[in-house]
C-alpha cells in the first residue's frame, strides 16, 4: 500500500506540471473492471474489480477533434474459477499508464491506443475442502510485474467536463514467466471496464 500511495503521489506530481505547460485539459476518471485471464485452453471466469486515476488530455488538431490522451489509474483486476470443490479467486493490483488517441465528433468519441502496467499488489486463495492455501507475493505465483497491451473503446463527452464511456483492454504480455502454469498457455489479463470521468477546465 505504501508503493501504491508515493507512486500516485509521484504520478500527481508530474501531471500537474505536464497541466501547467500543456493547452490541454486534466481530469480525475473512475470505473468498474470486469477482467479475467485468457488463453488457449483457459477456462477462468470473469471478477469484478475498479480503476482510479487521473488523466491529461492534449488537442492535436484546432478544432480539438483529434487529442492525445495520457492517464494513470490503479487498475485491480484477476479472475476466480470453481471446479471440482475447488475455489480459485485472484486479485491483482496495477498502476496503469494509458496512451490513446482520441477522435471526437458531436460529444461521441473512439479511442484506441496502449497500455503499460507495473503489478503492485497480488492476492491469490484457493479453498479446496477444509485447506486454504494464500498468498500476496507476486513471486510464488511466478507472475510477470510488467504488462503490455491494447486499449480501445468509445464514449461520449458533454459540455461542462463530464464524461463516460467503455473501454476493452488485453495485454501482449503473458501473466506468468512460468510455462507449466495454467497448461502452458500464453494467458494474458483482459478486461472490459465501464468509466465516468470528469475535465476539471470543461473540455
Amino acid at each position: 500500500m505504501k508503493r501504491i500511495f508515493l507512486s500516485a503521489m509521484l504520478l500527481v506530481g508530474l501531471a500537474a506540471t505536464a497541466s501547467a505547460q500543456t493547452p490541454g485539459s486534466i481530469g480525475v476518471k473512475a470505473g468498474f473492471n470486469y477482467s479475467s485471464i485468457e488463453g488457449k485452453n483457459i477456462d477462468l471466469d470473469y471478477r469484478p474489480g475498479y480503476s482510479a486515476g487521473f488523466f491529461l488530455n492534449a488537442p492535436l488538431t484546432a478544432d480539438g477533434a483529434l487529442s492525445v490522451q495520457q492517464e494513470v489509474s490503479y487498475s485491480l483486476k484477476g479472475s476466480k474459477a470453481e471446479k471440482d470443490g475447488a475455489k480459485e479467486d485472484l486479485r491483482l493490483g496495477y498502476i496503469e499508464a494509458p496512451l490513446v488517441i482520441r477522435y471526437k465528433k458531436s460529444n461521441f468519441f473512439v479511442e484506441g491506443g496502449v497500455q503499460a502496467g507495473i503489478l503492485v499488489t497480488t492476492d491469490y486463495t484457493l479453498k479446496f475442502q477444509d485447506e486454504t492455501f494464500s498468498t500476496d507475493k507476486s513471486s510464488d505465483l511466478k507472475l510477470n510485474t510488467f504488462d503490455l497491451g491494447y486499449v480501445g473503446g468509445v464514449g461520449y463527452q458533454m459540455g461542462n467536463g463530464f464524461q463516460g464511456g467503455v473501454r476493452y483492454s488485453r495485454s501482449f504480455i503473458r501473466i506468468f514467466n512460468d510455462n507449466a502454469l495454467l497448461g502452458g498457455s500464453k494467458a494474458a489479463n483482459s478486461a472490459f471496464q465501464l468509466y465516468v470521468g470528469y475535465s476539471i477546465n470543461g473540455k
